[in-house]
């Protein structure tokens, strides 16, 4: 299997500037040393070494995230990054499967909503439209009656435009971090790694407490529900924990500043959603 350090540099020149190799990559144009002319098993023994490598790299990656609050945050905003995933790729390869799970997960719709005076209930293919003097207009109340009528195609817009307002969020998550434990030794640009591996985590934990839930339901549903209320004590350990490990702060300052964190964000959070869920009712 390939180690972390740089292999040998297959030429002694660089094949694109010219300039001597003194290692892998040229060190003037920064191309990589590759020599293209081999064998079809040589290449197809390279792709599955390399696939097997980044598996590990991200499996381990994944304990690491789950068991070790703060460890991962910490050792790459002190530097060493050799063995972690870099964080916005760990990121985007997590949430694609937990948006993947949740695009797929059965979704129950209640079609009841109130909306200045309309207000709809019961089958959506029986909606009509019923606006009044001084509702909301006639095109807008349209759209959400179509939107109703196609559940399927409304929760496809949700799922499909919730990843992108939590791209915006994971930002806010960060400034309010940064202002929360100000003064202090990191950037912004160091809260930033620190928010995209906490969101990270939440959805990595969100999948494993999932699929333990729904196997420990068939066995014992109560112990669905216990499973459940644990994961969520688990991850509000592991949030506080996690802060304290990276930010250094003392218990009682980790605590109320924590506390302050949530629920700033958590604001955020709801009206990210409600946005996304208006945007999906009205625009297809």
């Amino acid at each position: 299997m390939s180690s972390d350090h740089p292999a040998a540099p297959e030429h002694t020149h660089c094949q694109n500037c010219g300039v001597a190799l003194q290692g892998p990559f040229c060190h003037v144009c920064g191309q990589r040393d590759l020599e293209f002319h081999r064998s079809f098993h040589h290449l197809l023994h390279e792709a599955v070494e390399t696939l097997l490598h980044i598996d590990l790299s991200v499996g381990r990656g994944c304990f690491d995230l789950l068991f070790r609050p703060g460890r991962m945050t910490r050792e790459f905003n002190e530097g060493r990054r050799a063995r972690h995933v870099p964080p916005l790729r760990f990121y985007l390869v997590i949430s694609l499967l937990f948006f993947l799970m949740f695009s797929l997960h059965s979704v129950r719709l209640d079609l009841r909503i109130t909306f200045g005076n309309l207000e709809v209930k019961g089958d959506a293919s029986t909606l009509k439209p019923q606006t009044q003097e001084g509702t909301i207009s006639r095109e807008v109340e349209e759209r959400i009656i179509g939107s109703l009528r196609q559940p399927d195609q409304l929760v496809e817009r949700f799922v499909h435009r919730l990843p992108k307002a939590m791209a915006v969020c994971v930002p806010l998550f960060a400034l309010f971090s940064r202002l929360l434990f100000w003064p202090g030794p990191w950037s912004y640009l160091q809260h930033l790694i620190l928010a995209v591996h906490l969101h990270s985590f939440a959805f990595l934990w969100i999948m494993v407490v999932s699929g333990y839930e729904r196997l420990a339901g068939l066995v014992w549903p109560a112990a669905s529900t216990v499973l459940g209320w644990a994961g969520f004590l688990y991850a509000v350990i592991y949030f506080f924990a996690a802060l304290r490990h990276t930010l250094g702060a003392s218990r009682w300052t980790t605590l109320w500043k924590g506390a302050t964190l949530v629920a700033s964000y958590s604001v955020v959070l709801v009206v990210a959603v409600a946005a996304t869920i208006v945007l999906s009712l009205l625009w297809a």
